[in-house]
């Protein structure tokens, strides 16, 4: 068994690049010689914070509490607002910051000002151009028909980048 995790999500420290792996001492050894050849090892700024959020102070987890509850108001929003649109489906995401919805309903059909997109790579540049909305296509990570949507922001960011995303399909 092997047990893979970091601070990034847990303690809004993406980016950072600090993370640990912990299981059977020669898949651990395999990891090194391997991890020592690929990068670079972590800055000692960024092990001095992952130490201290992993230190247990009843403030830090108060936080980390408040963020994770914003970021699940957040998702529950924005899954609200795809379930308005027929053409969508999107499974709620088990971690991250991140939608991942089936947006095949939306391809090979007119949208606003006549375009057709035939593949969610096409509906991307389309949303960008057109609704001003910056997303990323199932495409590249093997998942055609599908795009990915940050709810990394504000609320009223979140309900006005669906409230375009739904004009831009009219």
């Amino acid at each position: 068994t092997l047990i893979i995790n970091g601070a990034a999500k847990a303690y809004a420290m993406t980016g950072w690049r600090v993370g640990y792996v912990a299981g059977p001492q020669p898949i651990i050894e395999a990891i090194k010689a391997i991890q020592s050849h690929t990068s670079t090892h972590t800055a000692s700024i960024s092990q001095y914070a992952a130490l201290a959020a992993y230190t247990p102070n009843p403030e830090i987890e108060a936080t980390v509490v408040e963020m994770a509850t914003q970021f699940h108001r957040r998702r529950d929003i924005i899954l609200e607002l795809f379930a308005e649109i027929p053409e969508i489906t999107c499974n709620v995401p088990d971690g991250a910051f991140y939608v991942f919805p089936n947006v095949t309903g939306l391809l090979n059909r007119p949208l606003r000002g006549g375009k057709i997109c035939t593949s969610s790579d096409e509906l991307t540049n389309y949303l960008l151009d057109e609704a001003h909305i910056a997303a990323v296509s199932g495409e590249s990570f093997g998942a055609p028909g599908y795009i990915r949507f940050s709810y990394a922001t504000s609320e009223e960011q979140i309900i006005e980048g669906m409230r375009r995303f739904a004009a831009a399909l009219k």
